[in-house]
């Protein structure tokens, strides 16, 4: 287990939080580090795009104590058969084969060779191997907050003052690289092959987005437009645009070009949402109207042109998690305390399973289509297969 000592000078709102040696290094900085945040600033103000920020100042940061992941062996799945693709012929068959515990677990994030898989958690992060059977991280966040995570180098970006962002290794607690943003962070998301960073700033919305594998300049995007006081960005699972939402709104953006997409408008906040592979469809979870009464929904779109394909009625909740197959052909909905299966193509559901006891919080299909892991309040974490 490795645990990230941090600390808070008054209460637990880490917007009001610095530590002493934080307020010291800050109170000592040379003129030129000053001009350069001058410099940011003025960038940050820049017209809708796509510029590039000056070189943001890297500091070293005393390393966390590291204590060895602890290992945990499951049971071994009673049929000796071999797992199957899922497909829309077969995903009724899905059943259970491995199961782990993890306090209030959610945002499954697999590596893109599947792996290993991790779990972002209530005041902790955790890695397995794909199969669940062995646990390969451990982090418990003690002090810190936990901004997004990745199995593909077993990165995770934290957090004490919402200032400075560390890199840092899930299995061993090495800091890899500090990041000094342009402004308070708000929200950060790595990209699906963990190279990238984007980073959304409180301060404007604006989105930078960092190469961690080398120290080039961040490029700096804006022009999301919205009245919300929150807003989150993610990228799409092919990691060719960002998406940002704020509330009832959502917009994508081309990483190439920083042009936006039309707006995906909702009557209510979006709960979740998910992108395909193939970056054709994109799924939004949210409550709207149909026949003059208010119910939960589930809305298919073509991102690009904004279009929308068609609705979906998952029943009494708002799914709280959605994710697609590697090939589209699936969608998987986490509504309420269970588990939905749609067909894209025919908007049909397929099939519907309890996820556990309690409200489902998560689920993420493998990069090979044979797996589906989900997590649930009550602490469940779930692999599903189809094993003939």
């Amino acid at each position: 287990m490795i645990e990230l000592q941090g600390t808070f000078d008054d209460g637990w709102s880490l917007s009001d939080s610095m530590n002493a040696d934080t307020f010291s290094r800050r109170r000592v900085r040379p003129l030129w580090v000053l001009l350069v945040m001058m410099a940011a600033l003025v960038l940050l103000l820049a017209p809708v795009g796509c510029s590039r920020r000056a070189t943001p100042k890297l500091t070293a940061t005393q390393a966390p104590k590291v204590v060895q992941p602890t290992v945990t062996l499951l049971p071994k799945p009673t049929s000796s058969g071999i797992p199957v693709v899922l497909t829309v012929d077969n995903v009724v068959g899905l059943k259970p084969v491995a199961r782990a515990e993890m306090a209030y677990p959610y945002q499954p994030h697999w590596a893109p060779d599947g792996s290993e898989v991790s779990i972002r958690g209530e005041g902790s992060v955790q890695m397995y191997q794909g199969d669940l059977r062995q646990m390969t991280a451990n982090v418990e966040l003690d002090g810190y907050t936990l901004l997004d995570h990745t199995p593909a180098h077993s990165w995770m970006a934290v957090t004490t003052d919402q200032q400075t962002i560390e890199i840092r290794d899930m299995k061993t607690g090495e800091l890899a690289r500090t990041i000094q943003p342009g402004g308070l962070v708000y929200t950060a998301a790595f990209s699906p092959d963990g190279r990238n960073l984007a980073v959304g700033l409180s301060n404007n919305w604006v989105a930078e987005v960092y190469d961690l594998e080398t120290e080039s300049p961040p490029l700096v995007f804006s022009g999301f437009q919205t009245a919300a006081p929150v807003y989150s960005i993610q990228y799409s699972a092919d990691g060719k645009e960002l998406i940002w939402t704020a509330r009832g709104s959502v917009q994508t953006m081309d990483l190439e070009t920083g042009e936006f997409s039309m707006e995906l408008a909702h009557e209510d906040s979006v709960q979740s949402l998910a992108s395909a592979p193939n970056g054709a469809l994109l799924a939004t979870a949210a409550a709207g109207t149909i026949n003059i009464e208010f119910v939960p929904m589930i809305n298919l779109w073509t991102p690009a042109e904004g279009m929308p394909l068609g609705v979906l009625l998952p029943g009494e909740a708002v799914p709280a998690a959605l994710t697609f197959s590697p090939d589209a052909s699936l969608l998987a909905a986490g509504s309420g305390n269970t588990i939905q299966v749609y067909d894209t193509t025919s908007q049909t559901l397929l099939a519907q399973f309890e996820g556990g006891g309690d409200a489902v919080t998560g689920l993420a299909f493998s990069p090979d289509g044979i797996s589906l892991v989900s997590t649930t309040a009550d602490g469940s974490i779930t692999l599903w297969q189809v094993v003939p």
